[in-house]
This record gives C-alpha cells, sequence and structure tokens, in this order.
C-alpha cells in the first residue's frame, strides 16, 4: 500500500517507537530486549493534516495500536503522536485525500499476528547506484500479482494513473481484509471526564498540541516547540525509566495478588500506564485514574488506554485540590489511590501565578502541615495535593529534579519526606540527564502514607537503576534533617554538614552576586554603538565577558584601567535625567527610549529610577563562575586587575579590610591567593553546591562562602590572627 501510494519513497513501512535526540542509554536496553512484539492493531486511517486543506493532503497513514510498543515509545518532541504506517508523506494531494476517503470505506480495528520480534533502529534501503524502481519484499510482489492477475508489474507502480492507483488500493484493501478478520475485544471508548472544561476537538485529536498553533492548523517551528515544553514543564518520562520505577513499586506491595488502585496526577500519554500493564497481570490493577490538564491529550489518552477501562479527568490537578475552587465537581478525589506514580511538571515558581500559589500556599497548610516556600516549583504543589489522594498506607514513587535535595525552597519537601510520610528512598540517576528535551538531574522518591519510623533508616542509592543501583548508602532516620543538603550524603569522605575547617572564602572575602541587568541585550553594548551613540564616559562602565572569553586567569588593566589582555563591552549606568541626556548625546538618549519601549515592563527594569541605572557594584577583586562544568574547576576563580564590573554570570568576590590590607603589600600576594582559589578540587565544590545534569556546578553566595580553602598562603594566616 505505501508503494501504490508513494512509489518513488525510499523508507521502508515501519512504526516509529522511539525518536530522541540522545542515544539509548545503556541501562534501557535491557528493556527493549526484554519487550516482545507479537500483535499490533491497525485502528483505521488517519491524517495529520488540518480539516480544511483544499488543496488535498500531504499525510495518509493508517493508525496502529499496541500495549508491547507503548511500554517503549518516547518521542518527546510529538508527546502525542500515534503510532502509525505511513503511506502518504509529500506535496498536497488531491489523490492523497480520495486514498483516505477510499480507505474509511472498510472495517478496520484489524489484528495483526506478527513471528515473535523485538524492536530494532530503522535500516535506510541501499539501492545500487541510479536504481529507482519501487522496492518490494518477495511477499509483496505476490500480492500485487495476485490482486491485478499480473498484469502490474513493480516497475509499473511508476507510470500507472491515479485512478488505476486507488483501484489497485482498493484491491490490496480487500486482500487484506481477508486474511485479517477485525477483532471486536479492542474497540472501546475512552472514558474522559471534563469537569465542565470544552471538550476537545473531535477532528484535530491527532494532531501534536506543539506541532501545531491550536486550532489553526499552522506548523510551529521546532524552536517553538522546545519553548512551549520549558514554559508547561513537559519532559515526557523515557519508558525505561517508568518500567524502573514500576518495577521497584511492585516489589515493596504486600503481596503478589494485592488489588491495585493505581493513579498518575501528571498522567500525560500514559507512561506510567505502559508500564503498569507490562509489570503487573491484568487481574491485579483493579481500577486506573489519570489526572491531565490538557482537554485534548485527555482525550487521546483516554482513547489508547480504552481497554484496560483507564478513567482520564480533563483537570487541572493542583487548582482542584489546593485551589479556591477546592474539590467541587473533583468526584475522582474521593476514589483514593494505593498507589500513586508521576512524573510532575517542572514549572519554575516564576511562572506560576501569584494568585493562584498564595491559595495553594494557604490550602497546604491546612491539609498537610506545611507551607511550602513562596519559590517552590510546581512539583512541589503536586506533592502536596496528592497526599489527600493517597489513601493511608498506599504507596507514591516521584520523578523530581535533584534541585530539592540541596536547594532552600526544597526544604519544606525535605520536611514532609521526614515528618509527615515514612521515608522509604532516594535514587539519583547519575550521569546526563535522562531527559532528551531537557537538562535536568533526575531522582526518584518512594514513600509510603504512615508515621515515620523513627528508628528505621533510609535508602540513598546513586547511578545504574532503581533495580540495580551502584553505589548504597544507608542512613539513619534521626541523623536526616531538613536543613541539611541532601546531596552530600553520598559524599563521605568530606567533612560533616556544619563542620568548618581551615579558612573559608566568607573569612576573606565579601561575596555577591554580579550586576542583573534584566535586559543584556539592550543595556551591554559594543565600542561600535558606543562610537555611534556618542556615550560620554561617565554614563557606561567596562564589563567582563562570558568566562570562556577570558583565556588567563588574571585579567589584567590598560593604561585606562579597562581589560587590556580579553575583549570587553560597555554597560550603560547613568542617573542622569532624560532632559539632560538629550542635550549632551541626542542619539543616546533616542536609543534609550526605544529600550524602554521594547523592555520597560519588565520587573528588574521597571524597579529601577531610572530604568538606565544599574545597581551600585564595585569593580570586584577576584570573581568566580556562576555555573560551569566539572572539568573547568579551576578556571572558575579569576584575578581581575581592570575597573571592570561583573554580571550576574559571576559571583564577585570583595577583599575583607584585613584581606586587603595583605594584598597591598605586596603585588605577589595576589597571586597567591588565586592560586589558593583555584587549589579548590571539584568534591569540594559539589559538596557544597548544586549539581545539574551534564556535569553542571553552580553556587550561590552564600554556598560560595562556606567553601573551605585546601590552601592558604601563610602570611594571609597571620594577617588574619
Amino acid at each position: 500500500m505505501r508503494r501504490i501510494c508513494q512509489p518513488r519513497s525510499r523508507s521502508r513501512p515501519h512504526v516509529t517507537v522511539r525518536y530522541a535526540r540522545r542515544e539509548l542509554p545503556e541501562f534501557a536496553e535491557e528493556l527493549y530486549d526484554q519487550v516482545w512484539l507479537d500483535r499490533i492493531y491497525l485502528s483505521g486511517p488517519d491524517t495529520f493534516d488540518a480539516p480544511s486543506n483544499a488543496e488535498g493532503l500531504s499525510t495518509l497513514f493508517v493508525r496502529c495500536e499496541s500495549e508491547q510498543l507503548e511500554r517503549l515509545s518516547y518521542k518527546p518532541d510529538f508527546p502525542d503522536s500515534v503510532f502509525h504506517l505511513t503511506l502518504y508523506d509529500g506535496r498536497p494531494s488531491q489523490f492523497a485525500e480520495k486514498a483516505y476517503l477510499l480507505l474509511c470505506t472498510f472495517d478496520w480495528h484489524l489484528e495483526v499476528k506478527l513471528p515473535p520480534s523485538h524492536v530494532e533502529p530503522i535500516r535506510k534501503i541501499a539501492d545500487a547506484a541510479g536504481n529507482t524502481l519501487p522496492r518490494l519484499t518477495p511477499a509483496a510482489r505476490q500480492l500485487l500479482g495476485r490482486v491485478t492477475n499480473g498484469d502490474i508489474k513493480a516497475e509499473s507502480l511508476l507510470r500507472i494513473g491515479d485512478d488505476v492507483r486507488l483501484e489497485l488500493l482498493r484491491l490490496t484493501c480487500y486482500e487484506l481484509h481477508s486474511m485479517v478478520m477485525p477483532s471486536s475485544p479492542e474497540v472501546g471508548k475512552g472514558i474522559v471526564h471534563n469537569h465542565g472544561r470544552t471538550p476537545p476537538m473531535a477532528q484535530g485529536e491527532l494532531w501534536s498540541f506543539f506541532d501545531l498553533i491550536r486550532d489553526s492548523g499552522v506548523l510551529k517551528p521546532r524552536e517553538a516547540v522546545n519553548r512551549d515544553h520549558r514554559r508547561n514543564g513537559l519532559y515526557i518520562t523515557p519508558p525505561e525509566i517508568a518500567s524502573d520505577m514500576v518495577a521497584c513499586a511492585h516489589a515493596l506491595l504486600p503481596s503478589q495478588s494485592y488489588p491495585i488502585d493505581f493513579g498518575d496526577p501528571a498522567v500525560g500519554s500514559g507512561i506510567f500506564v505502559a508500564a503498569l500493564v507490562g509489570e503487573f497481570n491484568r487481574g491485579d490493577i483493579r481500577s486506573a485514574i489519570g489526572v491531565e490538564a490538557d482537554e485534548r491529550r485527555s482525550a487521546l489518552t483516554a482513547e489508547r488506554w480504552r481497554h484496560i477501562g483507564l478513567e482520564v479527568n480533563s483537570d487541572d490537578f493542583v487548582e482542584r485540590i489546593l485551589g479556591d475552587a477546592g474539590d467541587v465537581n473533583g468526584a475522582w478525589l474521593a476514589q483514593k489511590r494505593n498507589l500513586v506514580i508521576a512524573n510532575p511538571p517542572y514549572v519554575r515558581s516564576q511562572g506560576l501565578d501569584a494568585a493562584r500559589v498564595s491559595h495553594w500556599r494557604s490550602a497546604s497548610g491546612g491539609k498537610v502541615g506545611l507551607v511550602p516556600d513562596a519559590r517552590s516549583d510546581l512539583y512541589v504543589y503536586f506533592i502536596f495535593a496528592a497526599h489527600t489522594w493517597l489513601e493511608a498506607g498506599g504507596v507514591a514513587m516521584w520523578l523530581l529534579p535533584t534541585e530539592f535535595m540541596f536547594t532552600r525552597y526544597g526544604q519544606v519537601l525535605r520536611k514532609y519526606l521526614l515528618e509527615k510520610v515514612d521515608l522509604i528512598r532516594v535514587h539519583v540517576y547519575g550521569g546526563p540527564s535522562q531527559f532528551s528535551n531537557a537538562r535536568v538531574s533526575s531522582c526518584v522518591v518512594l514513600y509510603r502514607k504512615s508515621h515515620p519510623q523513627s528508628t528505621g533508616s533510609v535508602a540513598f542509592t546513586q547511578g545504574g537503576t532503581l533495580m540495580s543501583p551502584v553505589e548504597r548508602v544507608s542512613v539513619p532516620w534521626r541523623d536526616l534533617n531538613a536543613e541539611g543538603k541532601w546531596q552530600r550524603i553520598f559524599q563521605s569522605s568530606l567533612q560533616p554538614v556544619g563542620t568548618k575547617t581551615l579558612v573559608t572564602i566568607g573569612d576573606l572575602f565579601v561575596v555577591r552576586r554580579g550586576i542583573a541587568t534584566g535586559a543584556n541585550r539592550f543595556f551591554v553594548i559594543s565600542q561600535e554603538l558606543v562610537d555611534a551613540l556618542q556615550i560620554p564616559a561617565r554614563w557606561r562602565k567596562p564589563v567582563l565577558p562570558k568566562a570562556f572569553l577570558i583565556p588567563s586567569g588574571v585579567i589584567e588593566a590598560d593604561n585606562q584601567g579597562n581589560p587590556g589582555n580579553i575583549p570587553f563591552s560597555w554597560l550603560i549606568d547613568c542617573d542622569a535625567h532624560m532632559a539632560e541626556i538629550a542635550a549632551e548625546a541626542p542619539f543616546f538618549a533616542e536609543y534609550l527610549k526605544e529600550i524602554e519601549m521594547e523592555v520597560g515592563d519588565r520587573e528588574l527594569v521597571r524597579r529601577r529610577k531610572p530604568f538606565y541605572r544599574q545597581e551600585a557594584n564595585r569593580p570586584p577583586r577576584f570573581v568566580f563562575t556562576y555555573m560551569a562544568r566539572q572539568n573547568s574547576v579551576g578556571k572558575r576563580f579569576r584575578l581581575n586587575r581592570s575597573n571592570a564590573v561583573a554580571l550576574n554570570n559571576y559571583l564577585c568576590l570583595y577583599p575583607l579590610a584585613g584581606v586587603e590590607t595583605w594584598l597591598a603589600a605586596s603585588v605577589a600576594n595576589e597571586l597567591l591567593l588565586l592560586d589558593a582559589l583555584r587549589s579548590v578540587g571539584n568534591t569540594a565544590l559539589k559538596a557544597n553546591g548544586r549539581e545539574y545534569s551534564g556535569g553542571l556546578i553552580k553556587l550561590e553566595p552564600r554556598e560560595l562562602r562556606d567553601l573551605s580553602l585546601a590552601v592558604v598562603p601563610l602570611g594571609l594566616i597571620e594577617a588574619l590572627t
């Protein structure tokens, strides 16, 4: 059928199961080896095209369904796509539209039994140079000969007209349906509850929300897709992670025949449902409820899992439980869950509605007994809201960013895990991000809704998988505290939290963030623009460039005090009235007015009076790169001998009075102190800072102040004492 519809296509007919920008992780290969495909359901013809394309269709495919493939599915850039076999994919064509209408006249839901096989990487068709003839397998050639009585050969497919092509497609469909009978058990209707929301569109349900601008049929570029992912906190769970989590949960349940009431408050396309069906016997799953905020995705997921009775509620999980409306019309809330597994959305606090957050925080205090920090990310509210949904004694597993283990806003979540539930385990996945479309370092938190076992211990594991970790540390419950940074638990060779050895950076320096302009693109300008706008020297300051443009550990000054051995830019910093600026530098005044029109409503810009005056940071003596990879540990400290200020990609180190006196005693002392700063090792940075995927380590000012120096110049110690 593919060769009939598009004979020049070089693509093998296939079902795309995994389409991600990162390679298959090693531990995922085991899952792909475990899953055997022995059947697939052909559900019927469909298209990705908009409903009103007058030129015809550009895509035509046969939808497919398979529980076995759902366990392996991972297409993070196309989260709502369905399995399909492409028949046509090209320019808009009236033939493709007629072919679609023809295929719709047949009954589908065909169960096709296959020889047991694994999912494999797709292989390109390798033909001899210049060979453009349609390629058919021997079985397909026999089928073509049978339905045409031998009148049409493979090479003839290039020359036949559309009418003959449609007739050939009809005959092939008849042949298919004579070999495979419709299978009624798979036919059903998805259970979707919209809770007063607008029902999803019927026609466009197969379009990816992130590929098409809603209801318009206009394709979005990949950059817009990625921005939507980040804004909505949508990071699709890899199937190997979902299977690992469900297998671990299975081992915790009381018995093999334990009736499961499963819940996923951020169900998405149902990857945890797929893992659940693959791990448990169907009879063990008594009920399954998913909650999904996106109406269209709710309908797709309910349709995808209709045969197991998944109930999908198109609802806002957090708002329904913690919001101003409370649990009105939230009938699913009354159905308590004994197993909750989820990957909640990772939306930063800055992206949340302040009024809603206020209600959520207040409700959390009443329902959980803890009030989240105002800077808490969305996933914290998901966990607190789920406390109500999880029945007493029930098990919960969350796939979370590791940030909660060391951030200040994560302290209330650590307190919840220690005081409100029985924390069983925390597992940190090592290596790069587990997600294809995010730089997120991931961990799994596992607990039971019961009183904490104060005499027990909590397992902290790292690397590998939940079922086979590389490192395991058992920490007595009484030794854990919410104030401490839990990532240090894996660094047993380091000094205990709260102890102090030698000299810390805070003993030597005042540490501050660099300048945050709110719009570097406009306030950090080149020498060429300075000349063009004729900006006087008193209204601008030299500013350090990004760290990778500074090859040396020392930033020298020229005879004017500007950086002399590196490229640099200028920072607009002016406190004069606009009238004064216009009188002296009219081009500059016009430029400032343009800035105000472009970014004047941004919070940082709006707060400044005037908006083009920067915060009063002096040129720092030393700077530290705020975030960098492990392999750049020593290079993160630099000595600044110029008058250049630093932006907030740096932390600024200003020597205390005693240190300043010691530095002034000898030029060599600056270099001795720089060497001491650069002696700080990667292990110490990881212990004090925050580690992200890809080896990124970030330190906030307070964390840098607490960092101990491995080496301190003797003269400096004497000066301090």
